[in-house]
């Protein structure tokens, strides 16, 4: 840990001064130069950000890591490694596992580099497709509003980079700018280059999860109502429809949904028949309070929304671009509260569709500005990328905090071996995924956390204790459904075949478990960790875990 940290800190001085030559040159260009050079700064932020603590890596992306890794080595999903996800999450994260095999890197750097890399390709195909909204005179200079969407997406990730609801708007900004110069002009004529592109990166975003599809569609839908309505032509208002970029997002869509009939047997009947059941029945376990929290993301999306029709958009001709957005704000903001979970990162696609409302409110006031006000409009254009990116450079540098001590990782990297596998028997997925990515450590059970538990104690009811004993466990096997038992049984089997070296159990925190329920308990009491008593030792607890280790090699 301690070479780590002077690494990053030599890392840290690096970017730093890379960042000053970067300032410096957006300060002397003029113009589009300069939006361009400002463009670069939230990637040289992110370097930054992340060279104060190359090994960060969020509890949501380390478990996908974990699951692309056993995913190359030819296992199965839902029968060999268990998540209750669909399985494209696990798909596009094999990419960055690929990465971390073949370049023999740490999973962290791998997966900075690989989504670093992906942002980079998204901005060039941003820039080329407003470039033709600034040609037809859709919006300002599409330098500045790319900036402003780019950074604003850099800006919101923090602990949360890399998440899905982060990456969404980064994977469909290319594919909504081309859509709104194909619905502008009603045809579906080539918009710039990138489209079959755009299309498909958008799909793997927005097939991830189903409410995420309805956030994409909602301004195209308002787009085609307003061009029906709109245009003599009746159904051939709808051309827009039959553009590459569109094609290619349904195209992908269709695909990714027809390759379930695909699967392996074993796979599908998995998924569909015990994950999904359970899912429905059971995830409103993990719910959790969404007030106060979420009332500034009602507020906001609700007072986007009305700011766009206040602000005249039919008036001045801008509700081509300000009502569509404003709809798939509210509609992110719909679908944060629908899930009723709470969590923040829940609010990234609504403050990403604000992100993208204010900037294109932004560039049509620069417009606006440019012709009225032509000098304010030249110095603005020499300043403005300096004074934000300053300003980005303070923000997003200070917010970062400073690398922490991780006492699981210590432990894992003093007591085990690379490639040793350790388990992590909870209801969280942190910190223990994140320790096994940093560590390089492989998932020490098939259940990569214990979802079933709370799902199936909070899905009968079992919110209380009311078994014979007062205990809120079932501990007889006729008392145990069918999804429990096999949960039990194969957990302590991949303990005796698998013979992790270490194993970490929950005893203190059981995350949406019922009141007094104990992870350790429960285990210990239905036989699961009798699988531990030969050849392993307790060492002891370390909150919230109890702690067993292997002896010998």
């Amino acid at each position: 840990m301690e070479v780590a940290s002077v690494g990053g800190a030599a890392g840290s001085n690096t970017t730093v001064k890379s960042l000053r030559v970067l300032l410096a040159g957006a300060l002397r260009c003029r113009g589009r130069e300069a939006w361009l050079a400002a463009c670069v700064i939230p990637f040289a932020l992110a370097a930054v950000a992340r060279s104060r603590d190359p090994l960060f890596l969020n509890h949501d992306v380390a478990l996908y890591l974990e699951c692309g890794r056993q995913l190359l080595e030819g296992k199965l999903p839902y029968v060999d490694f268990i998540d209750l996800n669909p399985p494209l999450v696990m798909y596009l994260h094999a990419a960055p596992a690929a990465v971390a095999r073949w370049l023999s890197m740490p999973a962290p750097a791998a997966f900075d580099l690989w989504l670093l890399g992906f942002a980079a390709v998204q901005l060039a195909v941003f820039v080329g497709a407003l470039r033709e909204l600034g040609r037809a005179g859709q919006c300002g200079r599409p330098e500045r509003t790319a900036f402003l969407c780019v950074a604003g997406w850099f800006a919101l990730g923090g602990v949360f980079f890399g998440q899905r609801e982060h990456v969404l708007p980064l994977a469909i900004a290319p594919y909504l700018a081309m859509r709104w110069g194909r619905w502008a002009a009603g045809t579906a004529r080539p918009a710039g280059g990138g489209e079959l592109w755009a299309g498909f990166a958008a799909a793997l975003a927005a097939f991830l999860k189903p409410h995420f599809l309805a956030i994409v569609a909602a301004p195209e839908v308002a787009w085609g109502v307003r061009a029906i309505a709109r245009r003599a032509g009746g159904w051939r208002a709808l051309a827009p429809l039959a553009a590459g970029e569109s094609l290619a997002f349904w195209g992908t869509g269709v695909a990714y949904l027809a390759h379930f009939a695909l699967l392996p047997g074993a796979v599908r009947e998995a998924f569909l028949g015990r994950i999904v059941p359970l899912v429905v029945s059971g995830y409103s376990a993990y719910a959790e309070p969404v007030w106060p929290a979420a009332a500034w993301v009602g507020a906001a999306a609700a007072g986007l929304f009305a700011a766009a029709v206040l602000l005249g958009a039919r008036r001045h001709g801008w509700s081509d671009t300000i009502e569509p957005l404003a709809l798939m704000s509210l509609m992110a903001s719909v679908a944060y509260f629908a899930q009723g979970k709470g969590w923040a990162h829940h609010a990234l696609p609504a403050a990403a569709a604000g992100v993208f409302l204010v900037s294109a409110v932004a560039g049509r006031f620069t417009l606006l500005a440019a012709r009225r006000f032509p000098r304010a409009a030249r110095v603005a254009g020499r300043c403005g990328p300096a004074a934000l990116a300053f300003t980005l450079v303070a923000v997003q540098v200070a917010r970062v905090p400073p690398p922490q001590r991780n006492p699981y990782l210590d432990l894992v990297l003093r007591l085990s071996a690379r490639e040793e596998p350790v388990a992590f028997l909870s209801t969280d997925v942190f910190p223990g995924f994140p320790t096994l990515a940093q560590a390089g450590r492989p998932a020490g059970c098939r259940y990569l956390f214990c979802f079933p538990v709370p799902m199936l104690y909070r899905s009968d009811g079992a919110s209380s204790p009311r078994r014979a004993d007062s205990s809120p466990y079932r501990l007889r096997a006729e008392e145990q459904p069918p999804q429990e038992r096999r949960f039990l049984a194969e957990t302590r089997e991949d303990l005796v075949v698998r013979r992790p070296r270490l194993v970490f159990v929950a005893g203190t925190r059981s995350q949406a478990c019922p009141p007094g329920f104990s992870m350790h308990e429960y285990l210990e009491r239905t036989g699961v960790l009798s699988a531990l008593r030969p050849g392993y030792e307790r060492l002891g607890v370390l909150p919230p875990y109890v702690v067993y280790r292997r002896l010998g090699d």
